[in-house]
């Protein structure tokens, strides 16, 4: 039996013509979103190596820049979603990441009614647009709702073919992300609900279904991926059911009951909730900070201050265009003045960036002159060149401690924000000019974020940037926030999975992220993966970014439970990738030759060193 050489492709993917390296190709497995394609005859079927040629592109399952451009708006879930797999090896926790989650949607619902019931149906429509303006909330509600339910059918009800990490149903969250699905929109209504003004007894219905969402996220048989409990989807699709029912109740009251004396000013009670939950979220963090470590706490907060920028902006943008003087919560003015310290913070991060860039670049002139001795001295400038691409990469290692450097100021400004909003405190007089500032540019900040998935299809080096950060954050799966963008690893890892096991004769061959798909599907074959299959990654992260951020899924051990044959290309100008504890570790040159292109994270398989490398995996099979 032939061997076949399988290529899966990296960030942001590539035509399958392009990875194989021939001007046509025809699929022979999968489908348009995610299919394994071999060249078109009369090309070649072989690659350099020798080997049938056969790649795996799932790009399609991520991509898309219309696509990823709206999910970017959702992008605090999908950082609250990621606090649950930061956590390290104890895995303590689980159940505050998901009640942090669930509270996050409960802002994002609080935001956008922000805008629809309380500056245009009580302040600007004098109570009487409060149920239109409930029904545009409800129909945002919808919309997550459908979208979570449409990428559940795509992606997590995708069969599973082995075990994932050790646990038999880790790529298939079917269960898990329906149930948190139902508890979410649940919470959400209700949210809707205890805005919405109307009687009191409709507000306290709101706050016993959003207790009872609460206390279910936290229940260990309502959210275990193993054995989910019978009771889990019934009862989450009770409390779905209970939360659209109040918010219909609510809403309908509000349509058709007499109105109710109207007091001036913004709506009774909205800029407390706003607050209030902001502050028992930012105690949440520091209890899984304490239960789980820094840094999922870290990242929650960032997802939690994303989400008040955006809620802060979109108030303020509204209320600019609104005539008179509409009332906004005092959390939004000094959340938008916490953006120019944002700011400021974030211009002092870039200079300690740009600092520590110089020492590594010194750092890096040992390398350059032991890759190419004499070259120097011939050509400094080309030298100086090699040394910032190697400086460059590994800027990658500073990254941890600069985020953590940015997050102490961070934190305590956000700190004092709440505690002047819950004081109700003004903003002086004097700094209303940086508030006005904020806001803009809270707006040009959100606008930039949607350029930036448009652009990352226009610009190579963008596209691998984002499309890194963008692959590792939805690579993960669903469980604790299920409206988050889905993961497609979902479907990607099982099907590998099954078409290395179809194969048997196959060398894998990962390429940047999907080389972390690689590993994961061969994890998951477990002991059904065929004797015949050998690995090969390049470009790879996963000792320096998975090992680094998710210890507990990706660390030695882990890595080690794959035994097939495994050989790792990487180079010192590879920002991305290094040594894998698990693997025969080759460093390649970069540049090829002094005066070169030097490649950094692409064109591995411009080495010549790469076809050697495909047939010695398959040589220690």
């Amino acid at each position: 039996m032939s061997v076949t050489e399988l290529r899966v492709h990296g960030v942001a993917g590539h035509p399958a013509e392009q990875i194989l390296g021939r001007r046509h190709a025809t699929r022979v497995a999968g489908d348009a979103d995610a299919g394994f394609y071999r060249p078109t005859p009369p090309e070649d079927p072989r690659g350099a190596a020798g080997f049938d040629l056969e790649a795996y592109r799932w790009g399609s399952l991520n991509s898309g820049a219309a696509a990823r451009t709206l999910w970017l708006l959702l992008l605090p879930f999908t950082l609250a979603n990621l606090t649950i797999w930061l956590r390290p090896a104890g895995k303590r926790g689980a159940g505050l990441c998901r009640l942090f989650a669930l509270s996050l949607t409960g802002t994002f619902v609080l935001g956008i009614s922000g805008v629809t019931i309380d500056l245009l149906g009580w302040q600007r429509g004098g109570g009487r647009w409060v149920p239109g303006g409930a029904l545009g909330t409800a129909a945002t509600i919808g919309l997550l709702w459908y979208l979570g339910r449409r990428t559940w059918i795509h992606y997590e009800s995708y069969p599973p073919n082995g075990d994932g990490f050790g646990e038999p149903s880790f790529w298939d969250g079917r269960a898990l992300v329906g149930v948190g699905r139902a508890l979410h929109v649940g919470a959400a209504f209700a949210t809707l609900g205890a805005v919405v003004p109307g009687p009191g007894w409709g507000r306290w219905a709101a706050v016993a279904v959003l207790a009872g969402t609460g206390v279910a996220v936290l229940l260990p048989g309502m959210q275990d991926t193993n054995a989910p409990a019978r009771w889990a989807a019934p009862l989450a699709g009770v409390l779905r059911t209970a939360g659209l029912l109040v918010a219909t109740i609510v809403i309908g009251y509000a349509a058709f009951a007499p109105p109710e004396p109207r007091h001036p000013g913004a709506l009774p009670g909205y800029a407390a909730t706003v607050t209030w939950l902001f502050a028992a979220q930012s105690a949440l963090l520091l209890l899984l900070a304490l239960r789980a470590g820094r840094t999922p706490a870290l990242v929650g907060s960032y997802a939690l201050w994303v989400t008040a920028l955006f809620n802060s902006g979109l108030g303020h943008r509204v209320a600019g265009v609104l005539p008179g003087d509409p009332v906004l919560p005092a959390a939004y003015k000094w959340t938008a003045l916490g953006f120019d310290l944002a700011l400021l913070v974030g211009v002092a991060v870039v200079l300690i960036a740009l600092r520590v860039l110089r020492r590594e670049r010194a750092a890096a002139r040992a390398v350059t002159d032991r890759d190419f001795p004499g070259g120097r001295v011939g050509d400094p400038a080309r030298a100086g060149r090699i040394d910032a691409a190697i400086g460059g990469a590994r800027l990658t290692e500073s990254a941890r401690p600069l985020l953590l450097g940015a997050y102490v100021p961070l934190l305590l400004g956000a700190l004092a924000a709440t505690g002047l909003a819950l004081a109700d405190a003004r903003v002086p007089t004097a700094l209303v000019w940086a508030v006005n500032a904020g806001t803009w540019l809270i707006g040009a900040a959100v606008l930039a974020l949607m350029a930036l998935g448009l652009w990352a299809y226009s610009s190579q080096t963008v596209r691998r940037t984002v499309g890194a950060l963008w692959d590792i954050g939805t690579f993960w799966p669903r469980a604790a926030h299920p409206l988050a963008p889905p993961c497609y690893a979902e479907r990607a890892v099982p099907e590998l999975a099954g078409r290395i096991r179809d194969l048997g004769d196959v060398v894998v061959v990962g390429d940047s992220q999907g080389s972390v798909l690689s590993f994961a599907a061969l994890l998951h074959l477990g002991a059904s993966r065929p004797d015949g299959a050998g690995l090969v990654t390049h470009g790879s992260p996963l000792t320096r970014v998975y090992a680094r951020y998710f210890p507990a899924w990706f660390n030695p051990g882990v890595l080690a439970r794959v035994t097939a044959p495994w050989v790792n290309l990487w180079r010192d100008t590879d920002p991305l990738a290094g040594p894998v504890s698990a693997a025969d570790n080759r460093r390649l040159v970069d540049p090829m030759e002094f005066t070169g292109p030097i490649h950094g994270h692409g064109g591995y398989r411009t080495d010549p060193a790469y076809a050697e490398t495909v047939r010695a995996a398959a040589a220690r099979r």
